[in-house]
């Protein structure tokens, strides 16, 4: 197949360590010692990517997964929890040319990932994807349109299920515009336009979970001039 790539990968690794990290935890500290004892880790992964290229309609199409597992031990409180992990990820691109002056883009992004030690099974999930629009009415002339779209799990309910999982969503759009003339080159750009002021998400390591809580910097307008000499 003509303009045609693809691309498959597996990998596999082992580990053994004479000395194991235990936490210890007391209401909100949480301090490290190290326990002599032999501990194993494994991990192995596989991963698939495939691209293609049509040249008579000016399109480049792309996608690729991948997923993966493995095992480790941790320590809380100097007693042993083996853990155990699995997850995988889905993700696919298209930039599309319809006419000399217009440029399409698109992103598309899935994950999932799950961890497991004792009695406990958590999950969490993302899902993301992104767009943007560029005009050029002139050769000098750069007119886009971007934007960013994201809902993340930031808690998982007991037992690891999906009912009752709250998520955060966030959408971000952007604008601007930019004009070059000789050695001059000016640039409007409109940032955030929806006003979106935090941003969240979770993750597993292993026995502990992060929860993440961002600010952001609120609607802005930016102007600026760049001259190359």
């Amino acid at each position: 197949m003509q303009y045609f790539t693809l691309s498959l990968a597996a990998s596999h690794s082992e580990g053994k360590q004479n000395t194991l990290t235990s936490q210890s935890v007391s209401g909100i500290d949480v301090s490290s010692t190290t326990l002599l004892r032999d501990t194993r880790s494994r991990s192995t992964s596989f991963s698939v990517a495939a691209t293609k290229n049509i040249p008579s309609i000016f399109t480049k199409l792309g996608a690729d997964a991948s997923y993966g597992f493995g095992d480790s031990e941790q320590a809380v409180n100097a007693n042993i929890i083996k853990v155990r992990s699995n997850n995988y990820n889905l993700h696919g691109n298209a930039s599309v040319t319809p006419v000399q002056w217009l440029e399409l883009r698109y992103d598309i992004r899935y994950g999932w990932s799950r961890s497991r030690y004792s009695d406990e099974s958590n999950t969490v999930t993302s899902f993301t994807h992104s767009g943007a629009i560029h005009v050029f009415p002139i050769a000098a002339l750069d007119l886009s349109i971007d934007y960013d779209h994201v809902r993340r799990q930031i808690s998982s309910p007991m037992g690891g299920g999906q009912e009752g999982a709250q998520y955060k969503r966030m959408s971000l759009f952007n604008a601007s515009a930019q004009y070059k003339w000789k050695r001059l080159v000016l640039r409007l750009e409109l940032d955030n336009l929806l006003n979106q002021r935090h941003y969240a998400y979770t993750i597993f390591d292993g026995i502990n979970t992060y929860t993440y809580d961002y600010g952001l910097c609120g609607r802005t307008v930016m102007m600026r001039a760049t001259f190359k000499l």
